[in-house]
C-alpha cells in the first residue's frame, strides 16, 4: 500500500477510536464513518444502524459518563488488509479503569472495526464491541457453572433475608400482643 494511503488509514482508525472512547463531539464522526455504518456495542440494545444512530449512542455515553473518570487503553491484537487494499479490519483489546470517588473498577473490552477506502478516503463501515464473559472455554463455554453459582449465592441471599423477616415479622406480632394486654 501507498505510504500516504496507509498513513490516512491510521490516522482515520486512531481519531474514530479517540471520538469512540475519549471525545464530548459526537459530531466528529461526520468523515470517519460511512453515514450507513453498523455496530454492536457493549450492551444488548446496541445494535446501530447509522450515523444518527450512532451519534445518539455517544451522546448517550457522554451524559452517563459526566460524573466518571475514564482512563482508556488500547493494545492491536491483529490487523488485516485486503490484497485490494481497499478493505481493512483492526482488532484491540480495550481496557478501561472507571473512577467513581474513590472506587475504580476494571473493565476489558473486545473491539473490532471495518474500515472501507472509497474516494480517497477511508471510512468506518462497521465496528463491534463486546465484554466477554469471565469463563474458561475448555471447561464451560457457555457460562452455565457461573450462572448456578450466582443463582445459588441469589438463593441463599433470598433464604436469608426471608428468615430475617420472619423473625421481625414474629417479633411485631408478639409486641402487638404485648400492647392488646
Amino acid at each position: 500500500m501507498e505510504r500516504s494511503k496507509k498513513e490516512l488509514l491510521e490516522k482515520t482508525y486512531r481519531e474514530f477510536m479517540k471520538v469512540g472512547l475519549e471525545s464530548n463531539e459526537p459530531n466528529l464522526l461526520e468523515g470517519l464513518v460511512d453515514e450507513n455504518v453498523m455496530g454492536f456495542g457493549t450492551a444488548m440494545d446496541e445494535k446501530i444502524l447509522g450515523i444518527e444512530e450512532f451519534k445518539k449512542l455517544l451522546n448517550n455515553q457522554k451524559i452517563q459518563s459526566e460524573s466518571l473518570d475514564i482512563i482508556w487503553r488500547n493494545e492491536p491484537v491483529h490487523r488485516f488488509i485486503s490484497e485490494d487494499e481497499n478493505s481493512a479490519v483492526f482488532a484491540e483489546s480495550i481496557y478501561a479503569t472507571i473512577k467513581t470517588g474513590e472506587e475504580a473498577v476494571e473493565m476489558y473490552m473486545r473491539f473490532s472495526t471495518v474500515l472501507n477506502y472509497s474516494g480517497k478516503q477511508w471510512k468506518v463501515v462497521h465496528w463491534h464491541g463486546s465484554k466477554p464473559e469471565e469463563v474458561v472455554s475448555e471447561k464451560d463455554t457457555w457460562g452455565i457453572d457461573i450462572w448456578k453459582q450466582k443463582t445459588e449465592e441469589l438463593e441463599k441471599l433470598v433464604k436469608e433475608k426471608t428468615a430475617d423477616l420472619l423473625e421481625k415479622n414474629r417479633e411485631l406480632e408478639i409486641e402487638a400482643a404485648l400492647e392488646r394486654i
